[in-house]
């Protein structure tokens, strides 16, 4: 029991030291360099530390997926400093999203980068009207990376369909990651209340490509309004599908 502990105080120290280290390198970057380097800044930052990373070294995880994670971390350090800056993006599926005059769910899973592909609609004009979080947001505003705009959090409680009921019966878009963490089983209890509310579905799902580009891919499941519990656990199996297809692809 005290080695567990032990590895515990490790883990968490080293965690919390990693973040403050990560922190100061962007805040020196985002000194020194105009806002148009800070990607490739962070890009090139990730790639380093994944192939330093204990288990890239010893071939126990694929460097494509530590670096995304660590490019993440980064872009959300200097998102932070509450300034608009580029990420290279291709954004495909753009044409599921309505026009905005009838309600809309997004649901993702906790990928890297997903946050890119949010901002990248946010930033032609579209609206987010509720974002889902697990835990509590300072200001109660979310952020979504490289850009200013936020959309206001609906913290996952006993309380969050409800609200959610109203932003979608006003013909709002709210989106929701649907995994506690990424690997774990699926929630559908979002699905169940746009299928209830006869409100369209669509997935997200994003990914760093080998060229530096960030992939954000809006896709409709095979069922986008979710009326039946067989049409929702089809969905669910074509988004797992998907996730799977990208967590190859980084390797």
């Amino acid at each position: 029991m005290r080695k567990d502990n032990d590895k515990k105080i490790v883990f968490t120290t080293s965690k919390k030291l990693s973040r403050k280290a990560a922190e100061c390198y962007v805040r020196v970057i985002a000194t020194l360099l105009p806002r148009r380097y800070w990607y490739k800044s962070a890009y090139k930052s990730a790639f380093l530390l994944a192939g330093l990373s204990r288990k890239v070294i010893l071939k126990k995880a694929k460097i494509n997926y530590y670096a995304a994670q660590r490019l993440n971390a980064f872009l959300g350090l200097f998102t932070a400093k509450g300034k608009e800056f580029y990420i290279p993006t291709r954004i495909k599926g753009a044409e599921y999203l309505n026009s905005q005059k009838e309600g809309l769910v997004i649901c993702t899973v906790h990928l890297p980068l997903v946050k890119v592909g949010f901002a990248a609609i946010l930033k032609e004009g579209y609206e987010i009207h509720g974002a889902i979080a697990h835990k509590q947001i300072k200001d109660r505003l979310m952020q979504f990376w490289g850009c200013t705009q936020t959309a206001p959090t609906i913290l996952a409680d006993n309380t969050a369909l409800l609200k959610t009921r109203a932003i979608l019966k006003r013909k709002g878009t709210v989106i929701v990651m649907i995994d506690a963490l990424l690997g774990m089983a699926f929630s559908p209890n979002m699905l169940r209340l746009a299928g209830k509310m006869e409100v369209k579905v669509l997935f997200l799902i994003a990914k760093l490509s080998p060229d530096g580009v960030i992939d954000a891919e809006f896709l409709q499941p095979p069922y986008p309004i979710c009326d039946t519990e067989d049409k929702i656990k089809e969905n669910l199996d074509f988004l797992r599908k998907q996730v799977n297809d990208t967590m190859a692809a980084y390797s």
